[in-house]
Order: structure tokens, then C-alpha cells, then sequence
């Protein structure tokens, strides 16, 4: 990973793919032989290699999201990768941990995709809900879940509209009043800042909702315009080009 950092500063993207297809590759490895291992629970050992999983995916996905001179379709298909890797993995919480990981990756100012970031958050969702029914402690993967879907919202996601964060929400509180007993402190801090962050700067995202939607308005109908604009232009070339036909017919009756 440090030298895919390295030969993000030369011009040969060359050098970038093999050293982040040699990383990637590794990750996939490392998931598979602990895959063989974890057929039905997990002991100390395991959750220790959980961790130390969840570590080698958060720095190859920190990697990926600073390349600068990455191409897109590159970067696409190395996400991809990523994204099948968690897919994989036979521990909920990682998997969920995993995909929040890639919803700030494509939430990123460098390879920002609003939907992909959006499909992180459902299946982050569908995992933490499958962590808790084993075990009830995981219950403060929704309580990050939200916090990510807050954030988000707050830098302008538009794939994350009010009514999914306030669904994230709903479960988030949903599953925190069922597990009350196993809740961690931090995980109550976690809802209640960003909650608190969203009700600071509902007047200012409001305006600046009002100010994108009046803008897409405005440029809709300069699109229209333009159009009706183009269109009068066909038809006044077609209608001068009936009247050169009709002159050119003229002629040849005269002729």
C-alpha cells in the first residue's frame, strides 16, 4: 500500500494497479482461509483475526480513496473488489463494518458516486440487522450506520433523502429500545451528536436544498428553451427548404 501511495505520483498508472491488485489480493485471501476457519462461531482467536481483517480493509480502502492520478474505470473496478470482499465475509458485524467503510469511500471528494454510497448503507443495514439477531451487543453498528447516513446528508448526497435517513433513524431507535440492556454509552453519544448536528444545520441544508432545487429549475428550463429554440430552427430550415424546392420547381416548368 506504500508503494501504491509512491506510484500514485508517477505518470504510469501501471505501477498503481499492481501494487493495489497485489493488496486487494492478499485481503481476499486473508477473508478466504478465515472463512475456513469460522464455520459456526467464533472464539477469542477469531475475533482477534476480525479485527485484524477490518484493519487490512479499512487501509486498503483508505489507499484506494487518496489515489489521485486513478483512473475512474480503475477505480470502479478495484471498488468492486472490495465491495465483493465483503460481501464474503462470514462475520455480520465485519461485513457491516466493511461496507461502511466503502459509504465513505464513495462518499469521498475524489470519487464521489451518491448511489453506490446509498447501496453501502443497505447492505451495511441488512448486516448489522443479521449481527444483532446473533449477537445483541452489535447492536451499535446502526447507531454508526445513522451517524454515516447523517453525514451523507450533510454534504449534499442527494441519493439520501430525508425520508431514508429518517427510516435510518427509525430502525436505528427501533433497535437500540429492544437491546437497551446491551447498549454501549458511546453508541447513545453516537445517535444523539448527530442528531444534534442535523437539527444545527436544518435551517442551512433547507436553504441550501431550496437554492440546488431552484437552480435545477432554473437550468430545466434554460434546457427547454434551448430546445424550443432549436426546434422553431428545424422548422423554419425545413420550411426554407420547401420553398427552395418550390422555386426550383418553377424554374423547371418555365425551363
Amino acid at each position: 500500500l506504500l508503494a501504491a501511495g509512491v506510484a500514485d505520483k508517477c505518470p504510469s498508472q501501471g505501477w498503481i494497479r499492481k501494487f493495489l491488485n497485489s493488496a486487494i489480493a492478499d485481503l481476499a485471501k486473508l477473508e478466504h482461509g478465515e472463512t475456513q476457519r469460522q464455520k459456526k462461531k467464533e472464539d477469542k482467536r477469531n475475533v482477534a483475526a476480525t479485527q485484524g481483517r477490518l484493519l487490512h480493509f479499512q487501509m486498503v480502502v483508505g489507499t484506494l480513496g487518496s489515489m489521485k492520478n486513478l483512473s475512474a474505470v480503475d477505480f470502479r473496478s478495484f471498488a468492486d473488489s472490495m465491495a465483493l470482499i465483503a460481501l464474503k465475509c462470514t462475520s455480520h458485524r465485519l461485513k457491516c463494518e466493511a461496507f461502511m467503510l466503502l459509504m465513505q469511500l464513495f462518499a469521498g471528494a475524489l470519487h464521489t458516486d451518491g448511489r453506490r454510497a446509498l447501496t453501502c448503507l443497505r447492505e451495511g443495514m441488512r448486516a448489522a440487522d443479521r449481527a444483532v439477531q446473533a449477537e445483541p451487543l452489535d447492536v451499535d453498528l446502526f447507531a454508526f450506520l445513522f451517524d454515516g447516513a447523517a453525514t451523507l446528508f450533510e454534504t449534499h448526497c442527494w441519493e439520501v433523502t430525508p425520508g431514508i435517513l429518517s427510516a435510518t433513524l427509525t430502525a436505528c431507535i427501533e433497535h437500540l429500545k429492544h437491546c437497551r440492556f446491551q447498549v454501549k454509552p458511546e453508541a447513545l453519544r453516537t445517535v444523539t451528536l448527530a442528531v444534534q448536528r442535523l437539527e444545527a444545520k436544518r435551517a442551512d441544508m433547507l436553504e441550501d436544498h431550496l437554492r440546488e432545487r431552484a437552480a435545477a429549475e432554473e437550468q430545466e428550463a434554460e434546457q427547454q428553451k434551448a430546445e424550443a429554440t432549436q426546434q422553431q430552427q428545424s422548422v423554419a430550415a425545413a420550411e426554407q427548404e420547401a420553398e427552395q424546392q418550390q422555386a426550383e420547381a418553377t424554374q423547371q416548368q418555365q425551363s
